[in-house]
């Protein structure tokens, strides 16, 4: 589906658990639940930032640990794939649940796209301008958290992980809810001719100089049109990470030393 997308916004929250501040749905979930997090933690000697980072540092770790925690998530099922740019998506199964979550060493290579049936097990997507992409159907209780750079977008990435919830969890896409989170707006995000050529939806592209603006979460939203899930089910927030670095890490606008935000999508019960 081609053109650009007005898409629904997606009523988030800010609220505190266990000093993190994080975004959570302002709006019943069926079966599932997620959390986008900021880079801000509250603590009794003032606010800091705090980093999810995939470079293992036992910085991150704490701060991983304490947030899944504070969501009453049990730590050795957190889940996060290598983010390599692919388009490949993995299925978390009993084995392979918990990988990456805690050591960056085991996080599932040439990955970045994770669904998974299994209650309690978070899956993670590492961003920092990139768009975190989740999908839930609460008819079969089978969710999916998409890492979606252009590259990854380009390679189809987006039609790979709704094929996969559609092929071994009987997912129509129809019924699929996708949540984009927070990540680099077309105000911030310019790029060349070469990277503009790879973009398959012109409606996200807008001319600025000899250079363009891309709207990555129109693109997606295209991306994900094509798959069939319905409009009505594409929710976006509105905050760009390149122009809120107070709330999030942003590779762009922090001059690529930076840390990691963290989104996370769950099957409750």
């Amino acid at each position: 589906m081609k053109g650009p997308q007005t898409l629904p916004h997606m009523n988030l929250r800010l609220t505190t658990a266990g000093g993190h501040l994080l975004l959570r749905p302002d709006f019943p979930t069926q079966g599932f639940s997620f959390a986008f997090t900021t880079r801000v933690q509250l603590r009794p000697q003032g606010p800091r930032f705090c980093d999810f980072g995939t470079n293992g540092k036992a910085a991150a770790m704490r701060n991983r640990k304490s947030l899944l925690a504070a969501l009453s998530l049990a730590p050795d099922q957190f889940t996060v794939a290598n983010q390599e740019h692919t388009a490949a998506v993995a299925v978390v199964d009993p084995l392979t649940a918990g990988s990456g979550g805690l050591n960056p060493d085991t996080r599932i290579a040439r990955t970045d796209a994770l669904c998974t049936s299994l209650p309690q097990v978070a899956l993670g997507v590492m961003t920092a301008d990139c768009v975190p992409i989740l999908l839930a159907d609460p008819r079969t209780r089978a969710v999916a958290a998409i890492h979606a750079g252009w590259r990854g977008s380009a390679a189809g990435i987006v039609a790979n992980a709704v094929h996969a919830m559609t092929n071994h969890f009987g997912a129509r896409p129809r019924d699929i809810l996708a949540f984009l989170g927070p990540h680099i707006g077309p105000c911030c995000y310019e790029i060349g001719n070469d990277v503009a050529q790879k973009i398959s939806d012109p409606g996200a592209l807008t001319v600025s100089g000899k250079k363009f603006l891309l709207d990555l979460g129109a693109w997606n939203t295209s991306l994900l049109r094509e798959t069939g899930v319905l409009k009505k089910n594409i929710l976006k927030t509105h905050y760009c990470t390149a122009c809120r670095t107070d709330l999030f890490h942003s590779y762009r606008a922090d001059k690529k030393v930076r840390g990691s935000n963290v989104s996370l999508i769950w099957i409750t019960d």
